[in-house]
């Protein structure tokens, strides 16, 4: 809730139409069928897990869902969820980069976690996931494009003015002292390694042992517009070559 209220986190019906309807087509139009091996890299919540296991569903898929995540947090918040969401999944804590399984995955699906690595961190995390995937499997993950680079001052700004009055409903709903959270967000916003670019994104590919990649924009002409005047928010298909 803290995530959404700051406009840091995508927004519902964004999700909603990534997860549960764009992302079970892409997979149906790429040949998938019947059971599928699915890892989620990175979530702050249940919501995308939810609606990437209820679309598949809705189109007959039967999703092995794995989360991955090294924070426990969100992990726990999807342990809670499992039940009232009817789903079945797999949780592991721990840095994709010292993940390893068993088992390659048919599928690994993101949600914008591009932006935490600088650009050696995310040519590196396309080759990990290349190297988590089947040959063939398919990477989905949304990303958001700054053409400016850098979150303004004022931006920042504004999501603390925010923070600030959201700070009673986190204290009593979360349990952290408002000190704690705000150094938190403060740090996450000036921490963001901004996209630029399609290009940036293709570049960041490259020698990644993917091809067939794909870069669409998500349409959100009602989506909380003041939340997207200086991005774009895309999605990249991949497959593993």
């Amino acid at each position: 809730l803290l995530m959404h209220n700051l406009g840091l986190r995508t927004t519902l019906p964004d999700q909603v139409e990534l997860f549960f309807n764009r992302f079970p087509r892409k997979l149906a139009d790429a040949g998938f069928e019947g059971s599928v091996r699915l890892l989620i890299c990175g979530t702050a919540d249940f919501v995308a897990p939810a609606l990437v296991f209820a679309g598949m569903t809705h189109l007959g898929f039967r999703p092995e869902l794995t989360v991955l995540d090294r924070c426990q947090t969100p992990l726990k918040l999807c342990s809670q969820a499992e039940g009232a969401l009817n789903m079945s999944c797999e949780y592991v804590s721990a840095d994709v980069f010292d993940y390893e399984s068993d088992q390659l995955f048919d599928v690994i699906c993101s949600d914008r976690i591009l932006g935490f690595f600088d650009t050696e961190g995310k040519q590196r995390l396309f080759g990990k996931w290349r190297s988590l995937l089947v040959d063939n499997g398919l990477i989905f993950t949304a990303v958001s494009i700054r053409p400016g680079g850098e979150i303004s001052k004022g931006e920042v700004q504004g999501r603390l003015e925010r923070l600030a009055q959201l700070t009673d409903l986190v204290e009593s709903r979360a349990h952290l002292p408002s000190d704690q959270v705000a150094s938190m967000v403060t740090n996450y916003l000036h921490n963001r390694q901004p996209i630029r670019s399609e290009q940036e994104i293709l570049n960041c590919l490259a020698d990644s042992g993917l091809c067939d990649i794909q870069i669409g924009t998500l349409v959100k002409k009602e989506f909380h517009p003041k939340y997207y005047d200086a991005r774009s928010l895309v999605e990249v298909t991949a497959r593993a070559g």
